[in-house]
């Protein structure tokens, strides 16, 4: 979000009026995940499986695009991309790694203004992986899941609301009894 802020110079006789945009950063951390049993699925909503069979996430439809469901990418271990629709903001689910996780790695920590780890529990509260989510300089924030079943999800940089979109959808993350069919 950003406001803009109206300056009024005044010098020998003339008035200026100049507008900034001034970006407010939010602070605040995104949910945390905590990895529970599926329920049944909400309405508009389609289940998009992670690579390890058991890990599902409920997309609304008439939020995102999705791209799902398609043999995972050999070279990236891209499964899916779920996209906001009318907006370039995506999240990636795959393993082996994501589309940016060179940069989660070596570019996000030396741009970033906070980044923050946390581990990823189960409704039982035993350790199920990390998340690892930072805001750049900026005021975007970024987010690289890796879930203990090997799989992956995440997001790059992306404007507040957009991050609080995809952190809506990566809080639907849920243990199926179900697998993945091959």
């Amino acid at each position: 979000m950003s406001a803009v802020a109206v300056i009024v110079c005044a010098a020998g006789g003339a008035v200026g009026l100049y507008a900034y945009r001034v970006a407010r950063h939010n602070n605040a951390a995104p949910p945390q995940i905590i990895v529970a049993a599926c329920p049944a699925v909400p309405p508009h909503a389609r289940v998009v499986r992670a690579p390890h069979r058991y890990l599902r996430f409920y997309a609304d439809e008439t939020a995102f695009k999705i791209y799902a469901d398609q043999p995972t990418d050999a070279v990236t271990g891209i499964d899916a991309e779920i996209m906001l629709k009318n907006r370039d903001a995506k999240i990636e689910i795959g393993d082996v790694e994501l589309s940016f996780t060179e940069q989660v790695q070596n570019g996000y920590p030396l741009m970033s203004s906070h980044i923050e780890t946390r581990t990823v529990r189960t409704s039982d509260g035993e350790a199920f992986g990390t998340d690892e989510w930072g805001r750049l300089k900026t005021g975007e924030r970024w987010r690289y899941v890796s879930f203990a079943s090997g799989d992956l999800a995440g997001y790059r940089p992306s404007e507040i609301p957009d991050a609080d979109a995809m952190d809506r959808l990566l809080a639907t993350l849920c243990i199926s009894d179900e697998p993945r069919p091959y």
